[in-house]
Formats: C-alpha cells, sequence, structure tokens
C-alpha cells in the first residue's frame, strides 16, 4: 500500500545511511533527532547532534552540513519503493551538539525542542 509521507521506518533507514557514512569520513554525528510534528504541520525537521559546539561551526564553514543534509534527502528518496511511500515533505535538517544540549538544555532533548 502507498502511503503519501514516508514512515518512521524510512525516516530511520534514511539517517542511519548518513550517520553510517558520515562516520566512515570522520564525520562526528553523536546523535539524530525528530522533534514533534506540531498540528497540521507537514514538516520533516531532522536534528543532527554532533559533539562539539565548535564542530557546528566547522561543518558549516566547509559545507559538511549541506553534504549531511543532501544525503539525507537523497536517501529518503531512495527509499520511497522500498516503504511504500510516494511523495517527500518539505524536509529541514538542522544542526546543534550534545554539548549545547548538555550545557544549555540539561542534557534534555525535550527542552532543546520546547
Amino acid at each position: 500500500m502507498d502511503y503519501p509521507y514516508p514512515p518512521s521506518a524510512a525516516i530511520d533507514h534514511a539517517w542511519g545511511e548518513v550517520v553510517r557514512e558520515a562516520r566512515s569520513r570522520g564525520i562526528r554525528i553523536q546523535d539524530v533527532q525528530l522533534p514533534p510534528l506540531t498540528d497540521g504541520e507537514l514538516v520533516l525537521d531532522v536534528w543532527f547532534f554532533y559533539e562539539y559546539e565548535a564542530d557546528v561551526e566547522a561543518y558549516e564553514q566547509d559545507r559538511t552540513n549541506e553534504w549531511v543534509e543532501e544525503k539525507f534527502v537523497k536517501e529518503l528518496d531512495a527509499a520511497k519503493k522500498q516503504f511504500g511511500f510516494s511523495e517527500l515533505p518539505e524536509t529541514r535538517c538542522m544542526f546543534d551538539s550534545t554539548e549545547n544540549v548538555k550545557k544549555n538544555y540539561q542534557g534534555s532533548y525535550y527542552l532543546r525542542f520546547k
């Protein structure tokens, strides 16, 4: 059965592929999170957390963040047939660090997204 938007298994698969290749390139992605959608929102926000705040800045400068976002969208698009969905929602990749979450949000992603 075709669904219009990707199921969570497809999203998990896509970010798993990104993390796997990123780590082989020495990119330190520590975690990936999906904040809850708000009512009626059809935007997929995917947060990639690097280890340190300095990583976020360095990866912005050398365009690693751009590569991560392009790779995620490409992997999600490639998963259409395997996971039975027909459309990609608007996708936004956000970048932060686990260092920032620990320092400013008591280590809580819930507080970070609030």
